[in-house]
């Protein structure tokens, strides 16, 4: 298995939910008695068998330095080449171990630097594919819809319908560990908002709402040198929006987020993107913090209009949905996560598709 090795596993500093997820199945797999090696950088934690290349994760190299020493004109791509070097460096070695000594199938988290290799083995593959499948990547993917060892995972029906002739080989959501998600019945007089601060994940209308419906909000995700994709949309729709009642808290790490998760009324999401999943949503949903998303992406697979929260199309009926948020049953919210996106249902999911493309009887 391999996600990729920029950062160790789980990471410390930035939210990645490709590595949280193949992380979770590795050691679910692991516990089940399966034999499992995880292709990581080094201070990744797992109960899998963990192959690191000597590799440390690049945010603790020097890297950035180096960048700084190269001629002028040539610094602009650096790390995105640097990121492709690393990755493509542990994805060769783990070829390189599959030919001395064969795994019966190779799941990738990401698809667009690992697939090339398939063709060069009849073992199977599976590629979970974690961003959205737009135009560009679907025709990429394309080129592979044709060979009988790839497969890809959707994490959502509304993700497979973008794309429905590539080779899906199933659909599985994905999931959390439930008791690591303190349940709260009673919540503090705020609202929340936890996610990239960029204009499709929508922190500038979760603004407008909260204040048209009178509420505190926070809202948390990374800034700055954290992720944030554009300083424009921060400085035009964000920053002036701020102010007592509306705070920017900053990047969490993930213990200290989902404390939030369980203070807070409600989870605001009015994405305008098609969203592939929305981890945000169950973790919320976990503590027993309702959802309020609009309706697009994956949300209305996930949240239960009217019963872990509101699906709306709308700031204005974002802001009035707010107003009734008290009415939704906050161990519903728990129990929902329980029973559709647990870390057990997801590892037993994964769990028969391996079975399946190895074709091997459980």
């Amino acid at each position: 298995m391999f996600a990729g090795n920029t950062h160790p596993i789980p990471p410390k500093d930035i939210i990645m939910a490709n590595f949280s997820i193949a992380l979770a199945i590795a050691d679910g797999m692991k516990a089940r008695g399966h034999d499992v090696t995880l292709f990581a950088a080094e201070g990744t934690r797992t109960k899998a068998k963990l192959v690191t290349n000597g590799m440390l994760p690049l945010t603790e190299t020097s890297l950035s330095s180096l960048i700084k020493e190269q001629p002028t004109g040539f610094t602009a791509r650096e790390p995105e080449r640097s990121t492709a070097f690393y990755a493509q460096t542990m994805i060769s070695e783990l070829y390189r171990r599959h030919l001395a000594r064969p795994f019966d199938l190779i799941h990738h988290h990401q698809v667009m630097r690992p697939i090339h290799y398939a063709k060069l083995t009849k073992t199977p593959h599976l590629f979970t594919v974690h961003d959205p499948v737009t135009p560009l990547s679907k025709w990429l993917y394309g080129f592979y819809a044709k060979t009988k060892n790839v497969n890809f995972v959707a994490l959502s029906r509304n993700q497979r319908q973008c794309a429905p002739k590539l080779p899906w080989a199933t659909t599985i959501h994905n999931g959390v560990d439930v008791k690591e998600y303190p349940f709260k019945e009673t919540p503090k007089d705020f609202l929340m908002f936890a996610g990239r601060i960029t204009a499709e994940k929508g922190p500038h209308r979760a603004i407008i709402a909260a204040k048209q419906a009178k509420a505190p909000l926070k809202i948390f995700g990374p800034y700055g040198g954290q992720g944030t994709d554009n300083q424009d949309f921060w400085e035009e729709e964000i920053a002036p929006r701020l102010s007592a009642k509306v705070t920017f808290e900053g990047f969490r790490e993930r213990l200290s987020l989902i404390r939030e998760y369980a203070k807070a009324r409600a989870v605001l999401m009015p994405i305008t993107w098609e969203e592939p999943f929305g981890l945000v949503a169950i973790e919320a949903m976990a503590c027993g913090t309702p959802v309020i998303a609009f309706k697009r992406g994956a949300l209305p697979e996930i949240v239960v209009h009217g019963k872990t929260g509101f699906l709306v199309n709308s700031v204005d009926e974002m802001a009035r949905a707010i107003k009734r948020i008290d009415q939704i049953d906050r161990a519903a919210c728990r129990r929902h996560v329980e029973q559709h996106f647990s870390i057990e249902r997801m590892v037993d999911r994964y769990e028969r598709a391996y079975y399946a493309l190895a074709k091997r009887p459980k």
